[in-house]
């Protein structure tokens, strides 16, 4: 009697292990060649992305179709690229204006944290104040580059949605998929201990990145596509920086942590773009 062979597609936790372990190995090695080998300027904002972009292609494009086979085994590129939801770009304006609306409500969210931090501080929310966290002129030259720097945010959702979340739709329901898939998400963001911010505002980033990971799944689930959730997802790193740059400059990291949480990235936002994807797909169905 044969035994059946291992397939990766068929244990999603390994699946998951081994993707996470890939893409510490990458972006390790792509930040030694990049910043030991080539002497990159590592206080170049964009050029800190680098590492990070160039591990999620390695991984999206070719370690995962081609070495591992996931997300459904032994497949052709194309094959590979609608199982992950990269070719679902149709109806493309109710996906685009899905991804948008639910970006609002991570917009009005952040900006409402903001003002009642501000508040709680006792200093003024004026039409200057205001105005300063609407400033989104500053993510784009000549101001920075931030609307670069945000681009791999786009990778990101490939790697977890596209693969992850696919895998774990494999075997389990599509609640524990997401769950599973949103608690890998977390995970990663512990990389960030390896930076400048401090443990309590990193483990805030992890809780916050499943609460994230949560919604992301869903809105991929109900989509079947991965532009509306790239799409919201790199507009909330895009401007993220200058809606919540108040907190960031003059609050405590736990204090930051708790806003991110509940305001900025986490409970509320991602509970009301959940309720609103429910009442737009039932009004105007994607097929």
């Amino acid at each position: 009697m044969k035994t059946a062979k291992y397939r990766l597609k068929d244990h999603p936790w390994v699946a998951l292990v081994v993707v996470l372990i890939a893409i510490v190995i990458t972006m390790s090695a792509t930040s030694i060649f990049l910043y030991e080998i080539l002497q990159f300027n590592f206080d170049n904002s964009l050029i800190q992305t680098l590492p990070a972009a160039i591990s999620n292609l390695l991984i999206v494009f070719i370690i995962v179709p081609f070495w591992f086979k996931i997300p459904i085994g032994k497949s052709n590129l194309n094959q590979y690229l609608q199982a992950i939801g990269l070719l679902k770009l149709r109806p493309f304006g109710k996906l685009m204006i899905i991804g948008l609306s639910c970006y609002i409500f991570f917009l009005t969210s952040q900006a409402i944290g903001t003002i009642i931090y501000r508040i709680s501080q006792g200093a003024q929310v004026n039409i200057v104040f205001l105005r300063e966290i609407f400033e989104f002129s500053n993510e784009f030259p000549p101001n920075s580059n931030g609307y670069l720097v945000a681009l791999p945010s786009l990778l990101e959702e490939f790697v977890f949605r596209g693969i992850i979340l696919t895998v774990f739709l494999n075997k389990y329901s599509p609640k524990k998929a997401i769950l599973f898939s949103a608690f890998g998400f977390g995970l990663i963001h512990l990389l960030n201990l390896s930076g400048d911010k401090e443990t309590i505002w990193v483990l805030g980033q992890v809780i916050w990145a499943f609460i994230l990971g949560i919604f992301y799944g869903y809105l991929f689930i109900r989509t079947k596509s991965l532009l509306p959730v790239a799409l919201v997802h790199y507009l909330i790193n895009l401007f993220v920086g200058t809606i919540t740059g108040y907190i960031g400059s003059s609050a405590p990291a736990e204090i930051e942590a708790f806003y991110g949480i509940v305001f900025s990235l986490g409970i509320v936002p991602t509970t009301l773009s959940v309720f609103w994807v429910k009442y737009f797909l039932k009004k105007w169905p994607i097929q």
